[in-house]
């Protein structure tokens, strides 16, 4: 119970904007302007008593305690404070690392395997993208100009082949291994023809590209005085122009970062429309693998997105009006798992076009009929994958997984949009019609027999159970409970498996028919107390309690009657008889209730969102 609250109160707290720019969440309950005011006032240094200068701060294994890497450590305090570190050459041995990130993440070894992109992203927020210049896209100088139009910040690089290369500088003044800013991108006519330039910029504020279109190259003679005069080029700041063909040969990596709206204040760029999606992979829910699965494929979680507004320049591939989106699926808290053995997941996504407008959980059939319109590179160990696409106006379906199925995790899903796009979560509508036969008194022998077969749904679990083997698997019971009339979303999902399914995550006959039941009942009690048609009900702190009191009853009524069924009503041929008496019992409805209180918490949650 305490599990369920506590995300209640989480979900509670970021509807009223808890996590935002305006309200950000205090890490670890610590709160900036009270440390500092104590610091100020006690006239002492900062001390962090959640993070301590001590071995468990370093790392647990290759930076353990114990590590022959971490003998001799001393902890000392930085100094010489530096304005502008970025422009100060450090000639000394590497850091360890950023006590901020190394923080958040539970130690410095939890940094280990990062990325220059993780590190846009931390500090930023925003989305980052990556490019292998070798392997461009045909409009990537497309890309560039409206990325430093958006505010985003670009970087580009060279790669080493080992650790003699690293600020290695070639013969035309480039340092390999070293992380340039790019700063501009523009269009220069050149003896009568149009010649595409990037400017770049060396965080050192020296040691610039002296080949063609360097600051004192003879290209700049025969580029209009104006025009020169416009790009501001100025000699040993760092910063220097060079061709795009050249930047091509001679980088191998770009890296941009898109920044969301509310981190960019200036009105002079064109910013992004972001929305963002927190969902999970559960094993026997919503764990469902790659394509490569087909039976289990469909369980990940979907989300629509619709696109009507074209870009400005919204010619496309087919020469058709097309949308520009940026997605970016992001695995959450993996590094501060890494001690307890928990390593990056393989992750990737995939977009399909929708013809018809539904907002119904896609099944099994339908990725059997259509292919992806388009899908994230090959699936990758990263703490996050992303990729701009242009797509023809029209709904899409995204679908964020793990390459193999069964695998646990948290995701982020982020999509940018050049124009305002319409976005969805799909599964997250939880409606019940289930069979209410009407029994006429001249037949109600027939009448009986029908009903009984409906509630114990022997004919939806046969028809599930494809390899008769008396059990369902866990992923099945979504179409198993939809064919009984039951819409759930995905948290009632693996509330469901969590409850019913055993290790082997498959659910029996017993646990099918308790499902129903209980399921039928919330329902029916949740519509009761729902008298205004909201959605939204409020119950009284004694209500709850002693609902629950009675569910210790309720389960000891159920052993007491237990051999009586089995007499009664004997075996359907698929396990243990269903207890029917719950359903029909004069006493059942209220022991039920109790049940539902204590043991559906999470449906409850999700029925009154």
């Amino acid at each position: 119970m305490s599990r369920v609250a506590a995300r209640l109160c989480q979900e509670r707290a970021a509807a009223e904007g808890l996590g935002s720019k305006r309200n950000a969440v205090k890490y670890l309950n610590q709160d900036y302007e009270a440390l500092k005011q104590r610091c100020l006032q006690a006239g002492t240094l900062f001390k962090d008593e959640e993070f301590p200068a001590c071995p468990s701060a370093l790392g647990y294994r290759d930076l353990g305690p114990y590590s022959f890497k971490t003998q001799g450590i001393i902890w000392k305090r930085p100094t010489i404070l530096i304005y502008s570190p970025s422009n100060v050459q450090y000639h000394g041995p590497k850091c360890i690392g950023d006590p901020r990130s190394s923080r958040l993440n539970g130690s410095y070894e939890a940094l280990t395997g990062g990325s220059t992109m993780e590190g846009f992203e931390d500090f930023t927020g925003g989305i980052s993208e990556s490019y292998e210049l070798r392997r461009a896209p045909s409009n990537l100088y497309q890309i560039i100009q409206k990325a430093l139009r958006a505010g985003s910040l670009l970087g580009c690089s060279i790669d080493i082949t080992n650790t003699a290369e690293i600020e290695a500088i070639t013969s035309l003044k480039l340092v390999k291994g070293h992380a340039y800013s790019v700063t501009g991108a523009e269009e220069v006519y050149y003896r009568g023809r149009p010649e595409k330039l990037v400017r770049l910029r060396n965080p050192w504020g020296e040691v610039e590209w002296t080949g063609a279109w360097s600051d004192n190259a003879p290209e700049w003679n025969y580029v209009d005085p104006k025009q020169r005069q416009a790009l501001d080029k100025q000699v040993d700041d760092g910063e220097f122009w060079m061709a795009f063909s050249d930047f091509q040969r001679q980088f191998t990596r770009l890296e941009i970062c898109s920044l969301t709206p509310d981190t960019l204040t200036s009105n002079e760029v064109n910013k992004w429309d972001l929305t963002l999606f927190n969902g999970q992979w559960r094993r026997g829910s919503t764990a469902g693998g790659c394509q490569n699965y087909q039976a289990t494929y469909w369980t990940n979680p979907q989300f629509k997105i619709r696109l009507d507004e074209p870009d400005d320049d919204h010619e496309g591939s087919l020469n058709e009006p097309c949308c520009t989106i940026l997605v970016g699926l992001m695995q959450k808290n993996r590094r501060r798992q890494k001690k307890m053995g928990e390593a990056l997941l393989s992750i990737g996504y995939s977009l399909y076009r929708l013809e018809n407008n539904t907002d119904i959980h896609a099944n099994r059939a339908f990725f059997a009929r259509n292919q992806p319109a388009a899908r994230s590179d090959p699936y990758v160990n990263l703490r996050e994958v992303s990729s701009r696409m242009k797509l023809p106006r029209g709904e899409y379906l995204i679908v964020p997984s793990t390459f193999e199925p069964y695998k646990n995790g948290e995701f982020c899903l982020r999509v940018f949009s050049e124009k305002q796009a319409k976005t969805q979560m799909i599964g997250d509508v939880v409606a019940a019609k289930p069979y209410e036969p009407h029994v006429d008194n001249k037949d109600i022998d027939d009448e009986f027999k029908n009903l009984f077969q409906k509630l114990s749904g022997e004919a939806i679990y046969k028809k599930v159970d494809s390899d008769y083997s008396g059990t369902i698997d866990a992923h099945e019971m979504r179409n198993a409970l939809r064919e009984a009339g039951f819409t759930l979303s995905n948290e009632v999902q693996h509330s469901i498996v969590t409850r019913y399914a055993c290790s082997k995550l498959t659910i029996d006959f017993d646990g099918f028919v308790a499902c129903m039941i209980r399921l039928e009942t919330l329902f029916k009690v949740f519509h009761l107390l729902n008298k205004d048609k909201s959605g939204v009900i409020q119950l009284s702190l004694a209500e709850p309690i002693a609902c629950s009191s009675c569910a210790q009853c309720s389960q000891e009524l159920e052993v007491r009657s237990s051999e009586a069924d089995d007499e009664l009503l004997g075996t359907s041929g698929m396990g243990t008889a269903p207890r029917t008496d719950r359903g029909f019992s004069k006493h059942s409805g209220t022991m039920r209730l109790g049940s539902v209180f204590q043991e559906e918490e999470q449906g409850w949650k999700t029925i009154g969102k």
